[in-house]
């Protein structure tokens, strides 16, 4: 229809140009003109209405297609609402739902909160320090007065400004027999021993300051072979081991053990709080709240943690039912010496954290009273050198080995030997190596004796046939003229042959044999020179009791002997 309309436009237009431009036509053409003309006019109108027609059609079409927009964006509006409906709910179904979440997110913090809360109270439990077992304090003195054995006793520290237990040297404490029952009792496969300790500065390394056992203690001096029977056993410190840990069967050797030896050792004359847990797969030892390390293992025995599951057996703990504070399970062992306080056992491994807070816990000790101050002048000469000490044990195997000249330049002042005819060694007889040991200088010869027997340890076969062999030996020495130069020792390492209570201090039987050999060396040679006792090693409650026991008798030795001096004895000499 556009297009029609478009065609009379047109043809009009070009009616119109010819008419205004004025250009001369044809005659024939004038009336076509006018037809034109008119017919334009009628057209324009035509078309006017047409247009008037077309705008009113399109008009209506507009309307129809408002009122369809209208239609259309009512329903889409309606269709929104439905929507905006259905998101509505869906934001409360949601909104709800959140509240619910939110709720149960608030039941899970609260949950949350009780359980933090739980385990803070349950850490706080664990972390609190328990109950032990058993402890001691010492301040009630009858609460342990029947437990103390010989010389032990309870006394008043100023340093500690409390009672504590003291134990000489000779003394100790027993433990109660289901110590470690209980420990048992509470399956927890662990525990913890803690003290405060003070050794004396003469304490010996191998003293023990606790020792238990499933046998009595103190009954033995070396066990079923050598030092191998079960014990559980700290020991005053500075030797190979601070602890030892054996586990087996009563009165017999065994090879489930280990030695431990601490990094740092207890000092002598300090007050120190030792505490040490047990658990299955973990030994831990701490020295004033304050973790310490350790060695194990030592003289081809076990790691600890490979014998702790057996010592922490319950079946086993149950069977420890002799322990003592200051006494050693070995009689070779002498007694501690020193003080003790706030002994306490748990059935529980306490924690690093718990052992700072228990050794926390304790009051600030006074500060020790100052012994002096001892002041050496190394610079300072005190006169020549006397070789007092100088010698050797079995140095000359034959007259002039070695030679003269060899000895005389180290200036030899003693030696030892075996007696004539000894078995002990090959050679070293007395009457053939004397002539070149006293053409070199020296002063006299010790006499082994009990080196006239073949092995060792010694036979024995009782005092009467030693003293047959004794005035033997003294005859022959007397014959060869050597009674001015020979000393006689009449005993070699007694404790450790034929009278082992020496090392619990029981000494009747050996003074009664010293007082026996004595005689017999005196009736054949009044005049003869004996050396004794010759222990294994210093000491001190043997040697004054020995002495004494001499000095009754009047049998008291020319030479007082013994082999070792222990470096901790040594250092400590002056006291004894």
């Amino acid at each position: 229809m556009k297009n029609k309309w478009v065609k009379k436009a047109i043809a009009l237009a070009l009616a119109s140009q010819v008419v205004a431009t004025g250009v001369p036509v044809q005659a024939a053409a004038v009336d076509d003109v006018k037809e034109a003309k008119e017919q334009t006019i009628e057209d324009e109108e035509v078309a006017k209405g047409a247009t008037e027609e077309e705008e009113s059609e399109e008009k209506s079409e507009e309307k129809a297609e408002e009122k369809k927009e209208e239609e259309s964006s009512k329903k889409d509006e309606k269709e929104e609402s439905a929507e905006s409906e259905k998101d509505l709910e869906e934001e409360v179904k949601e909104e709800s739902e959140e509240e619910s979440e939110d709720e149960d997110s608030e039941e899970d913090e609260d949950k949350e909160d009780k359980d933090k809360k739980k385990k803070k109270k349950l850490k706080e439990e664990k972390d609190e320090t328990p109950s032990p077992v058993y402890s001691y304090n010492f301040e009630d003195e009858d609460s342990v007065k029947d437990k103390l054995r010989d010389d032990a006793k309870i006394v008043k520290d100023e340093q500690k400004d409390s009672s504590v237990l003291y134990l000489p040297g000779k003394g100790s404490m027993d433990l109660p027999e289901d110590l470690f029952a209980k420990i048992a009792e509470s399956e927890n496969g662990e525990f913890t021993m803690s003290l405060w300790v003070n050794p004396t500065s003469d304490a010996q390394n191998y003293s023990k300051l606790f020792d238990a056992s499933n046998a009595p203690i103190g009954a033995t001096n070396s066990g079923a072979n050598w030092w191998n029977d079960p014990d559980f056993a700290f020991a005053a410190g500075g030797g190979a081991y601070d602890m030892t840990l054996y586990v087996g069967k009563p009165n017999e050797s065994t090879d489930v053990k280990t030695k431990v030896k601490f990094d740092k050792q207890l000092t002598r004359d300090a007050w120190q709080y030792l505490t040490v847990t047990f658990k299955e797969d973990e030994y831990k030892v701490y020295l004033n709240g304050k973790s310490l390390g350790f060695t194990d293992g030592a003289d081809n025995t076990k790691k600890v943690v490979d014998v702790l599951p057996k010592l922490l057996d319950s079946e086993y703990l149950k069977t420890l039912k002799y322990a003592s504070l200051g006494k050693s399970y070995y009689t070779s062992d002498n007694d501690f010496k020193g003080y003790m306080d706030d002994v306490e056992f748990y059935d529980v491994a306490l924690t690093e954290d718990q052992v700072k807070e228990l050794y926390s816990s304790f009051p600030e000790m006074k500060k020790p009273v100052s012994r002096g101050t001892l002041d050496i002048d190394m610079s300072a000469k005190t006169g020549p050198v006397k070789h007092g000490a100088t010698g050797y044990l079995y140095g000359v195997g034959e007259d002039n080995v070695p030679s003269v000249n060899l000895q005389t330049a180290i200036k030899p002042y003693m030696c030892e030997q075996k007696p004539a005819e000894g078995l002990q060694h090959p050679n070293g007889d007395v009457l053939i190596m004397a002539d070149t040991f006293l053409e070199a200088g020296g002063d006299s010869i010790q006499i082994a004796c009990p080196d006239i027997y073949a092995n060792w340890p010694y036979e024995y076969e009782g005092m009467d046939e030693y003293c047959e062999k004794l005035q033997t030996m003294v005859k022959q020495t007397k014959e060869a003229g050597l009674s001015d130069v020979a000393v006689y020792v009449l005993f070699n390492e007694p404790e450790g042959n034929w009278f082992n209570e020496i090392w619990s201090n029981d000494m009747s039987k050996f003074d009664a044999a010293w007082l026996k050999a004595y005689k017999a060396v005196k009736e054949i040679d009044k005049d003869a020179k004996v050396a004794g006792p010759n222990f294994c090693c210093y000491q001190a409650r043997q040697l004054e009791t020995y002495m004494q026991f001499c000095a009754e008798n009047d049998c008291i030795p020319y030479q007082i002997s013994w082999h070792v001096l222990n470096n901790d004895l040594y250092n400590n000499f002056h006291n004894n």
